[in-house]
């Protein structure tokens, strides 16, 4: 519960979640809310429920459904060998995790808890919102985001001391 607080309230996560309101509010990726609120959509409610995707989403995937099915999802780093082989490590925890014992298996949680996620959603979203491609296209962005980040966590040791020319 402590990673899942910490991973919600740090203050990185309210600009990650800025960025992502803005981007969507600015690309109308909710259509639906506009007739909802008879005319265009209000950032506001772009906002509130971009928390509530990210709080349930992390929530499901973070510490629900690990803790049932004795998954760990979280992202251990390789940090060494080929680029090539790091990027593909990177990229596959999006669909495998470790379970307790340390041997991998599909990452049900992780995906569980989006497409949970998805699910709660339809009740805060106005019709229109719950359409199987627009749950689809919301889940796709989730792994991708999530694919990105560990990306991201991998290669960013070699970043900090190659280009910033800092210790990680």
């Amino acid at each position: 519960s402590d990673v899942c607080s910490s991973d919600l309230f740090d203050y990185s996560s309210f600009i990650f979640l800025g960025l992502t309101t803005a981007s969507a509010y600015w690309e109308d990726s909710h259509p639906s809310l506009d007739h909802y609120n008879g005319g265009n959509a209000p950032f506001w409610g772009y906002l509130w429920r971009g928390f509530l995707d990210k709080t349930d989403g992390t929530y499901q995937s973070a510490w629900i459904l690990p803790t049932l099915l004795h998954e760990d999802t979280r992202y251990y780093a390789v940090g060494h060998g080929s680029k090539w082989k790091r990027l593909g490590y990177a990229m596959s925890r999006v669909a495998v995790a470790r379970t307790y014992d340390g041997h991998n298996t599909p990452n049900l949680a992780g995906l569980g808890g989006k497409v949970g996620a998805q699910a709660v959603s339809t009740t805060y979203y106005p019709a229109g919102s719950e359409q199987f491609s627009v749950l689809a296209t919301k889940f796709a962005y989730s792994c991708a985001r999530d694919m990105g980040f560990t990306v991201f966590r991998e290669f960013y040791p070699d970043i900090a001391i190659h280009i910033l020319h800092r210790n990680p």
